[in-house]
């Protein structure tokens, strides 16, 4: 952008009227350019950065699921280890009664869970790589309309209709 407004100040010198246009319509063009420049600067902070803080986010649940399914795995194993005791006689019906129940809670809580994630997952990551395109297209829709204005100004001029030419035939 800085190089068009500079050449835009050098072709300032010439003032007939046709560079007077052709060095407007330059420096136009420049600060059409650095204006897209600050575009690319914000558009982070409104379709990457929510993208990438969703993404962590999941990360890290993903990143302790293995230990909510351990948890319920290891209730499993100490009610099997509890089932044997009685077996043997060192545990009373009561407490594996009791520990059984705890253990279904638990299996029921892991897998209610995991569940409510999966159909959470389905909707977060839908709204978040739709709100990231939405961005996206904002974004470049506001960049192509900029530089469609900055080239309407190079576009040549219709020339002026003259009914003169048409009356001087007749």
């Amino acid at each position: 952008g800085c190089a068009f407004k500079d050449i835009s100040d050098t072709l300032s010198a010439d003032t007939r009227p046709s560079n007077i246009v052709l060095t407007r319509s330059i420096e136009f063009c420049g600060e059409t350019l650095e204006g897209i420049g600050k575009l690319y600067e914000q558009q982070p902070a409104l379709d990457v950065v929510p993208l990438c803080e969703g993404l962590l986010e999941y990360n890290g649940i993903i990143n302790h699921l293995p230990e909510l399914r351990a948890l319920q795995a290891n209730s499993v194993n100490k009610l099997h280890q509890l089932q044997d005791q009685e077996e043997l006689g060192k545990a009373d019906a009561e407490t594996v009664t009791e520990v059984m129940e705890r253990s279904r809670v638990v299996t029921y809580g892991v897998l209610a869970e995991m569940n409510n994630f999966q159909s959470d997952r389905v909707v977060d990551f839908t709204d978040m790589m739709r709100d990231y395109l939405q961005q996206q297209l904002i974004f470049y829709t506001n960049i192509t309309q900029r530089i469609q204005l900055a080239l309407e100004r190079f576009e040549p001029n219709p020339a002026p209709t003259s009914n003169t030419h048409k009356s001087n035939l007749r």
